[in-house]
């Protein structure tokens, strides 16, 4: 149960920060040194910029494909 707990925890922080660091607020989003000198993957990954790009060249594929 306290391992769930940790994860909620350190999900809502990450989130957080992505929020500030998008709304484009100045750093550090967080007084935390583990959140402001690590990188983390988005625990949503629709937010990972990658999969953004991915969706965007799919969303473009999917125009030229349909008859």
């Amino acid at each position: 149960m306290i391992l769930y707990l940790l994860f909620f925890i350190f999900a809502v922080n990450e989130k957080k920060i992505w929020l500030a660091r998008e709304g484009g607020d100045p750093s550090p989003w967080t007084d935390d040194p583990i959140f402001q000198q690590g990188r983390f993957l988005n625990v949503f990954r629709e937010d990972d910029r990658g999969s953004k790009a991915i969706l965007s060249f799919a969303k473009d594929l999917e125009k030229n494909l349909r008859c």
